[in-house]
């Protein structure tokens, strides 16, 4: 039988990598309207240290308004090429809202 663990994760945390049963999962902070921070997590396999980044990337930002360049730098690992294979960003309308994309910013 397998137990629960939990991971306080803070907006501090940036890039801090759990592997848990051979997943990476990295909280990637993000906005949430204004100031408010919200996190969204990029899943993969786990690699070990010093290893290529994985191509098997799925990014999940929900709740979000902007995304800080630092985090987007993240995501597309600096334009290397190295684009997550799959990724889900919420939008509550086709028009901007105050905390979330809309749709036209999103796509």
């Amino acid at each position: 039988m397998h137990g629960m663990t939990c991971h306080v994760v803070t907006d501090r945390d940036t890039f801090h990598f759990l592997q848990i049963e051979g997943l990476s999962i990295t909280p990637l902070p993000v906005f949430h309207g204004g100031d408010y921070i919200c996190m969204g997590f990029e899943f993969s396999p786990a690699s070990p240290p010093g290893a290529s980044p994985p191509h098997d990337r799925f990014v999940y930002l929900s709740d979000v308004s902007k995304i800080p360049e630092k985090i987007m730098r993240w995501i597309t690992r600096g334009g290397e090429g190295s684009r997550p294979r799959v990724l889900v960003v919420d939008a509550l309308k086709r028009t901007p809202h105050f905390s979330h994309f809309g749709l036209d910013e999103v796509i």
